[in-house]
C-alpha cells in the first residue's frame, strides 16, 4: 500500500506564522521531542518520500514505531493550530473561555466564574457573536440559579435574561433572513455569472424590491446589514446593472471594512466584492479605479486575516481571472503573456485546491491568452483540459462557449480533415440542448457554410451576414455574457478585414 501523505500535505499548508507558532508551541514541552525532528525534515521535502524519511532516521530508535510518530506529530499541530486560532478569532476565543467557565462552575467559583462570563459576554456582543452570546445566557442562568439559592441573586435577574435571549434570538431570526437570500444568490452565481431568462431575472430583480432588505428598520444588526448590501451587491451582479453595482459594492466594501472583525467571517465575500467592483469598473471604462481594486485584492495575500491555504488560494484565483479578464477583453493579448507565468505557477502550487469552476476559469484564460497571440498549439492544450473535464466541473456559460472556441481554433489552424468530425459532435450536443441561445444557432448555421464550402470567394458574404445576425442576437441582454468569454463580432471583423483577431477586438473597443 502506498503510504498516506495526508501529513506532509497538511505540513506544507501551513502558513509561515502557523509554522512560527508551531515551533513555539512545541518548544513548551522538555526534552528530546521525536515529532519534531520529523516535522523539520518533512518541511524540508518537496515531495512525499517515507523510504527517504525512513533511511534518514534509521538511526533512531523511535522510527521503529514510525506511523505512531506520526499521529503524534498531527495531534500536536492540530493543537497547536487550534491554540493560534484561539488567538486570531473571537469565536474560537469565546468558545474556549466557556469551557474554562464551565470549569469554574464545576468548582462551585460562581463569582469568579460570573465575572469571566461577563468579559466573554462583552467581546461576543462588540462583534456579533449572537450564537455564542447564547451560549453564554445559557450559563448565566445556572450561575444565577445558584447564587439564588444562597442569596447572592435576585430572581428578577433571571427574567431579564430570558428577555435579553429574545431579542437575541429576533437577531439571529433577522441576520437568517438575509444569510437565506444572499446563499441562494450564491448558489446562482456558481451556476452561471449572470440571470439566463426572464424567470430568473424576474426572481433577482424581486431580491432588489423586498423591503426587508433595505426598509428604514429591516436590520437589526450591522450583520444583517452587511449581508442584506451582500445580496443587492449579488443580485445587481447577476443582472449586469454595472453602474448600480459601483454604488452598491463600494457601499458594501465601506461597511466591511467598518467592522473588520465581520471581514474575517466573510472573507470570500469581501473578495468577491472587489472582484465584482473592478469588473465593472472595467466595464465602464474606468481603468484607473479598476486597477486599485485589483491591486487591493493581490495586497491581501500579505494581510494576517487572509493567510489561510483557501483564502490564499482565492486571492490567487480572484486576482488571476479579474486582472486576465481585464487584458483580454481589451484585447492586450501580448501584455497579459506577461502575467502567464504567474497563473502558471499558481495552477500549479495550488492545483485541486482551487475549486472546478475557478480552475477551468484559468484554464480558459490561458487558452485565449495563447489564442490571442497566435501560438494556436499551447491555445489547444488549454482549451483541450476544459473540453475533457466533465461538464458538471465546469461553469456551464463557459463549457457552451468552448465548445465554439474549439470550432473556430480547428478552423485557423486548417485542421479541415477534424473539423468535420467536431462540428458533427458540436451540433450534437446542442441538438440535445434544450437552452440553446439564438447566437449560438446563428454561429452554427453561417459556420457551417464557411467552413465546408468549396466556394471560398463567398465567405466575406457569409461572414458579413453572420455579423449582422449576431449583432441582433447580442442586443438581447441574456445572450450578451459570451462577449465577455470570446467576442464572436471581432472574430468575424477579422475574417471580414483580413486582421488578427486581437487588431478586430482592439479596433471595436
Amino acid at each position: 500500500m502506498k503510504p498516506s501523505n495526508l501529513l506532509f500535505d497538511m505540513i506544507k499548508s501551513l502558513s509561515s506564522e502557523e509554522i512560527g507558532f508551531f515551533k513555539q508551541f512545541s518548544s513548551l514541552q522538555q526534552g528530546d521531542k521525536n515529532y519534531v525532528k520529523i516535522f523539520y525534515h518533512l518541511t524540508g521535502q518537496d515531495e512525499y518520500d517515507e523510504k527517504e524519511i525512513k533511511n534518514h532516521f534509521r538511526h533512531e530508535p523511535f522510527i521503529k514505531h514510525f506511523p505512531s510518530e506520526k499521529n503524534q506529530l498531527l495531534h500536536h499541530i492540530l493543537r497547536s493550530l487550534r491554540h493560534h486560532r484561539y488567538k486570531n478569532n473571537n469565536e474560537a476565543y469565546i468558545s474556549e473561555q466557556i469551557k474554562n467557565i464551565q470549569i469554574l462552575y464545576n468548582k462551585s467559583l460562581y463569582r469568579l466564574a460570573r465575572r469571566e462570563l461577563n468579559k466573554i459576554k462583552t467581546i461576543a456582543y462588540k462583534h456579533e457573536l449572537f450564537y455564542s452570546i447564547l451560549e453564554i445566557i445559557d450559563l448565566e442562568k445556572v450561575v444565577i440559579d445558584i447564587e439564588v439559592r444562597f442569596d447572592e441573586s435576585e430572581m428578577m435577574l433571571l427574567d431579564e435574561l430570558m428577555n435579553e435571549k429574545d431579542i437575541v434570538l429576533d437577531k439571529i431570526s433577522n441576520l437568517q433572513l438575509f444569510e437565506d437570500i444572499l446563499n441562494d444568490l450564491f448558489v446562482q452565481y456558481n451556476n452561471y455569472s449572470f440571470v439566463k431568462n426572464p424567470g430568473e431575472r424576474s426572481r433577482v430583480e424581486a431580491v432588489l424590491k423586498n423591503k426587508d432588505l433595505s426598509g428604514p428598520k429591516a436590520h437589526s444588526s450591522k450583520k444583517a446589514l452587511i449581508t442584506a448590501n451582500l445580496c443587492k451587491t449579488m443580485a445587481l451582479r447577476l443582472l449586469h446593472k454595472e453602474t448600480e453595482l459601483i454604488t452598491a459594492a463600494t457601499n458594501t466594501i465601506r461597511l466591511f471594512e467598518h467592522e473588520e472583525a465581520f471581514i474575517a467571517e466573510k472573507p470570500i465575500y469581501y473578495i468577491m466584492t472587489y472582484s465584482f467592483l473592478g469588473r465593472a469598473f472595467a466595464i465602464n471604462h474606468q481603468y484607473n479605479a479598476c486597477f486599485s481594486c485589483l491591486d487591493k485584492i493581490r495586497s491581501l495575500q500579505l494581510s494576517p486575516m487572509f493567510q489561510s491555504t483557501v483564502l490564499q488560494v482565492a486571492i490567487f484565483a480572484r486576482s488571476a481571472i479579474n486582472d486576465s479578464m481585464f487584458y483580454l477583453y481589451t484585447g492586450q493579448f501580448v501584455k497579459h503573456q506577461k502575467l502567464v507565468p504567474y497563473i502558471l505557477s499558481g495552477v500549479n502550487r495550488y492545483g485541486t485546491k482551487i475549486n472546478s469552476e475557478e480552475r477551468c476559469t484559468l484554464h480558459y484564460i490561458l487558452f485565449m491568452s495563447y489564442y490571442g497571440v497566435g501560438d494556436y498549439s499551447k491555445a489547444l492544450m488549454w482549451l483541450n483540459k476544459i473540453l475533457n473535464t466533465p461538464e458538471k466541473e465546469n461553469r456551464p456559460d463557459l463549457y457552451r462557449i468552448c465548445k465554439l472556441a474549439n470550432l473556430v481554433l480547428h478552423y485557423e489552424m486548417k485542421n479541415h480533415s477534424l473539423l468535420n468530425y467536431l462540428f458533427k459532435a458540436t451540433q450534437r450536443y446542442y441538438d440535445a440542448n434544450k437552452d440553446i441561445y439564438p447566437f449560438e444557432k446563428i454561429f452554427l448555421k453561417y459556420f457551417r457554410k464557411i467552413a465546408f464550402s468549396t466556394k471560398k470567394a463567398g465567405n466575406v458574404d457569409h461572414y458579413s451576414k453572420m455579423k449582422e445576425d449576431l449583432n441582433d442576437a447580442f442586443r438581447d441582454p441574456f445572450q450578451k455574457f459570451a462577449l465577455e468569454y470570446f467576442d464572436f463580432e471581432a472574430w468575424t471583423d477579422s475574417r471580414i478585414h483580413n486582421v488578427t483577431y486581437r487588431e478586430a477586438l482592439q479596433a471595436g473597443r
